[in-house]
């Protein structure tokens, strides 16, 4: 009898130490949530750096468009005009006489990736595409700061 009860003490013991205890999970849950923490900011912050590229992808794309307006009509479209002279011809002020689009596939203007409109402005013979950044005002700094770019590239 006595052996019996010794193989049930150890058969008990055994379990218990198989089982993982309240306090071991606790700590695995305070270990990940501390590695979160120190973690996340970092990959928000590559997250916000990549709509800031995003949005020099797609205003560079616009410079090598309104080159191509350029060399259909002999000047860029004027601020009056803006980006929309790409996919439709204009009906006001100096209406180009030779426009030969759209210029951007899709008839669309695109957004930027904070979905606002870029600002476009012109003269006829030079021009800037801006946005806003994330913080959708003018100014900023990091990722809030103004996009801008001209005919020689991004800033």
């Amino acid at each position: 009898m006595r052996q019996h009860r010794l193989h049930f003490y150890n058969r008990l013991n055994h379990a218990r130490q198989a089982g993982v205890s309240f306090i071991e999970i606790m700590i695995v849950i305070v270990i990940m949530a501390a590695i979160a923490a120190l973690a996340g900011p970092a990959l928000f912050n590559q997250f916000s750096g990549a709509k800031v590229n995003q949005a020099k992808i797609q205003m560079q794309s616009f410079l090598s468009t309104l080159d191509l307006y350029r060399i259909d009509n002999n000047t860029f479209p004027t601020s009056e005009h803006g980006l929309k002279a790409l996919v439709e011809k204009p009906t006001l002020g100096k209406i180009p006489e030779r426009w030969n689009g759209p210029y951007i596939s899709g008839n669309k203007i695109p957004l930027d990736p904070w979905s606002n409109a870029y600002i476009y402005a012109a003269n006829g013979q030079s021009y800037d595409i801006r946005s806003l950044g994330a913080d959708s005002k003018e100014g900023g700094t990091g990722n809030d700061k103004d996009i801008v770019c001209t005919q020689r590239g991004c800033n």
